[in-house]
């Protein structure tokens, strides 16, 4: 866990910016409603688990996880949210007007060490926020917050260790696929 001036973010590191662009790529692939776990839009990659993939966690035996709006069962658990940094002689790197000069991937080449031709690092801010699971603890279903056991809550405040854990292992999964 860390602290971080990122609202939420229990956990963060640093990768390329390369290759967080491949990352979403890959994820909007592995959609929710395409049968996968991942949920890829404005700047980040959600993770949602299912009644049979989900995190090392006993409480998520207590949360029902439905199909609701989605095309498979899912239950959210976190998220990543990419941040980009200034790369060495970029000032202030506006990211929309290199997605449509080189593309989501960039100029992505499959050889190991192959990279966009814009570089700059991004910080990855992973915050958990298990909404089913903590509905399930709370005995009932809350937008935003909600009181519990004398304090006000949020789905944040019952994300453990093992459903960061779990997303980390998926966007691991991710990773593997654009290794390939």
């Amino acid at each position: 866990m860390t602290e971080c001036e990122h609202d939420g973010c229990i956990y963060e590191e640093t990768i390329p910016a390369w290759e967080w662009r491949r990352l979403r790529e890959v994820a909007q692939d592995q959609d929710i409603n395409r049968g996968g776990f991942c949920d890829a839009r404005m700047g980040a990659i959600n993770f949602w688990c299912s009644p049979e993939d989900q995190p090392d966690d006993p409480d998520w035996g207590r949360a029902e996880i439905v199909q609701a709006a989605l095309n498979y069962p899912r239950a959210y658990v976190g998220a990543v949210h990419g941040q980009f940094l200034e790369a060495a002689g970029e000032v202030d790197p506006d990211e929309r007007t290199i997605q449509s000069a080189v593309g989501v991937g960039g100029a992505w080449t499959p050889q190991p060490g192959g990279r966009s031709n814009v570089g700059g690092q991004v910080r990855l801010h992973w915050i958990m926020a298990p909404a089913e699971k903590a509905e399930a603890i709370v005995g009932e279903r809350f937008m935003g917050s909600t009181f519990y056991e004398g304090r006000e809550v949020t789905a944040k405040d019952f994300a453990t260790d093992a459903d960061l854990a779990w997303c980390r292992a998926k966007f691991q999964e991710l990773r593997e696929l654009i290794a390939q």
